[in-house]
């Protein structure tokens, strides 16, 4: 053990990337406490992670090993404990206060630790009492979205007080740095951009599954998979599965999420489309990844992406708009295929590229499969500099 330095990761979302980090810091040879700020009805499984085998409470507790044997594997030798603050849970309680009153509980208990640094992750709510209850530690925020784009909100009441409070703050791309220095009264010294890796966790629930997809598999097979939202495009993707209408037979495509979107009615009447509007459980996501030749991402808007690094741990490459933080984690013609925003023809001639030609999918796929490894998407280097912004007090 390098140190006894103790380091707290307080993250509500973002766990497959939050996960991952606390194992790399823990590689360091740092102590990491990783609490998980449970949010009703998660029924124990979120992206990443899952815990339903624990018998959940209110409040405060620590997981144990059992109860979570894929993760406690993943961080098997690291000095990492996992815990899980839980508001809520039965359902019996609808007062704000009491969340403030289970979060206030949660956060005196972690003061009593005294940690050398606490890293908080995430821009909702809830967030925001956190900062309230650890304002008077070493804390550092870590904002994966910044306001809403699709909102063009560009701001948060907890991205407000941490900016009141002069926060340290981690973000995950230049694209949020942008929208985050645009806000007035920043101080741009307290504040980096580190990218994150591979979603590492999200493989430690594949399983061999079948999910009875009515398609020949041997056919170049588009995915569109994640929360249904109107930003994400399936607007354009209709379109251009229009263009590509005359060629129909040669490829297929899978729509895969839960959501509403005026576009579904109209790719599930087609032949070569399955479309699966349901919530995507950790095994199916990754079996969709798994059977998919490339992925279609033909977003109005973005921010950050959770997509990349979660579909390059199959060494699969996407067809992206060049919107929020995609040209940052894409690489035209390396480990995918950046095209104009709102373009379906560009959209459709990406496409018929990979149904035409078996080589460009071969070429960018190898450049897909080496996301991660010695780039600015390596944990290793991530922990490095995550570490040292957390522990420097001077910034």
């Amino acid at each position: 053990m390098k140190n006894t330095k103790r380091i707290a990761i307080v993250s509500f979302y973002h766990e497959e990337s939050s996960l991952c980090l606390a194992k790399h810091i823990a590689k360091l040879g740092y102590l990491v406490d990783y609490y998980y700020i449970n949010c009703p009805p998660s029924n124990g499984i979120v992206p990443g992670f899952e815990f339903w085998r624990a018998k959940i409470h209110w409040g405060l507790q620590q997981l144990k090993d059992s109860e979570i044997p894929e993760i406690a594997n993943y961080m098997e030798g690291l000095p990492v404990r996992l815990f899980l603050i839980t508001y809520d849970t039965r359902r019996r309680f609808s007062i704000p206060r009491f969340d403030k009153i289970t979060l206030w509980y949660a956060c005196y208990k972690i003061r009593k630790k005294h940690y050398d640094a606490i890293n908080i992750v995430g821009q909702v709510e809830y967030v925001q009492y956190c900062h309230k209850y650890l304002r008077s530690e070493n804390i550092t925020h870590t904002f994966h979205e910044i306001g809403s784009h699709q909102n063009n909100i560009s701001s948060s009441p907890v991205i407000n007080i941490s900016i009141k409070d002069n926060s340290k703050v981690i973000l995950h791309s230049n694209a949020t740095y942008q929208r985050f220095i645009s806000i007035p009264n920043i101080d741009i010294d307290r504040t980096t951009v580190i990218h994150f890796g591979k979603f590492e966790t999200s493989l430690l629930y594949t399983k061999d599954i079948d999910m009875n997809i009515p398609l020949d598999l041997r056919k170049p097979t588009f995915l569109f998979f994640g929360m249904i939202k109107p930003y994400k495009g399936l607007d354009n993707l209709a379109e251009a599965i229009k263009i590509l209408a005359p060629f129909k037979d040669k490829f297929n495509l899978i729509i895969a999420g839960k959501g509403i979107d005026p576009s579904l009615s109209f790719f599930e009447s087609l032949s070569n489309c399955w479309v699966y509007n349901k919530f995507l459980k950790n095994d199916e996501m990754m079996h969709l990844i798994s059977i998919c030749s490339i992925v279609v991402l033909p977003y109005h808007s973005a921010s950050q992406t959770g997509i990349i690094p979660t579909i390059s741990l199959y060494g699969k490459p996407a067809i992206a708009t060049s919107v929020g933080a995609f040209p940052e984690f894409i690489k035209n013609g390396k480990n995918g295929i950046l095209i104009e925003k709102d373009n379906p023809v560009a959209l459709a001639e990406a496409m018929q590229s990979i149904i035409d030609h078996p080589d460009i999918l071969n070429q960018i796929s190898s450049g897909a499969a080496m996301f991660g490894n010695n780039d600015q998407f390596d944990w290793n280097g991530i922990a490095n500099k995550t570490i040292s912004f957390l522990l420097d007090k001077q910034f």
